[in-house]
């Protein structure tokens, strides 16, 4: 089928530095641009639940730089949200925020989390983002989404709400959440997808981000993260972002 969403280059930003999966280099090392992130364990699990959004599959991986910082990236897989015997349903998140789901709708939830937390994140740019993940490809040869129209909220007037192949979208601290993707031929979208931050709303944004380092430096994509005037967080902290599709609609890793 039709590959809608293309993952790119994961990164992060701590300790005044990027660190990314695909870094060449470890730190302190002359010439890296971003410090290489060392996957130390990777779990699959297929049989988890959601109080919240019922059963799911579950990827994780922790990974670590030389220099200590540590990071952990998990997707969760949902392909039957709120399936029950209503069409839509109201559910109450544990950390108190509320969701309008429809039944059978694929929801893909993707989690940051800083086991022994992280320092000197921010980049002191609020139309940035410190992590990129998910991150999505913007190469043509690569997905759809170059020639997806969008619609988005962005609170300055000059900055398009609606556009095609993401041209004219900012996000950042101007707003770009959430984004809702369709078919740039169809009047009535008949396939979608939505994406936006799952909490921490105040600070959390979808933006453009270049690609540090790796097979994908100076590559661009749309990344979703906290806010690049984010400072750090303590041990443990975490953070999300999600991306929902219609029946039909779908992406690949």
């Amino acid at each position: 089928g039709e590959v809608w969403l293309r993952s790119a280059v994961t990164e992060v930003h701590a300790n005044n530095r990027w660190y990314g999966l695909q870094a060449e280099r470890s730190a302190g090392e002359r010439g890296s641009s971003a410090e290489k992130l060392v996957v130390v364990s990777f779990n699959v699990s297929e049989a988890e639940h959601s109080a919240t959004f019922g059963a799911f599959s579950k990827v994780s991986l922790h990974a670590i730089a030389s220099d200590g910082f540590q990071v952990v990236f998990a997707w969760e897989v949902y392909d039957h949200v709120c399936a029950g015997a209503d069409a839509t349903e109201t559910h109450e998140h544990t950390r108190g925020e509320r969701f309008a789901c429809v039944r059978g709708t694929p929801f893909v939830l993707f989690g940051t989390t800083y086991p022994v937390g992280a320092d000197r994140c921010s980049l002191r740019n609020p139309n940035a983002t410190i992590a990129s993940f998910p991150s999505m490809s913007l190469a043509r040869e690569k997905s759809l989404l170059p020639a997806l129209e969008f619609l988005t909220f962005q609170s300055l007037w000059d900055n398009g709400t609606r556009g095609r192949g993401m041209e004219g979208y900012y996000g950042g601290i101007e707003g770009g959440v959430p984004v809702v993707l369709w078919r740039a031929h169809e009047q009535v979208p008949t396939m979608s997808a939505v994406l936006s931050p799952f909490d921490n709303f105040a600070v959390a944004y979808m933006a453009r981000h270049k690609i540090e380092a790796g097979a994908g430096a100076g590559e661009n994509c749309i990344a979703g993260g906290l806010g690049g005037l984010v400072g750090g967080g303590p041990p443990r902290f975490s953070h999300a972002h999600f991306a929902a599709f219609s029946r039909d609609g779908g992406a690949r890793g």
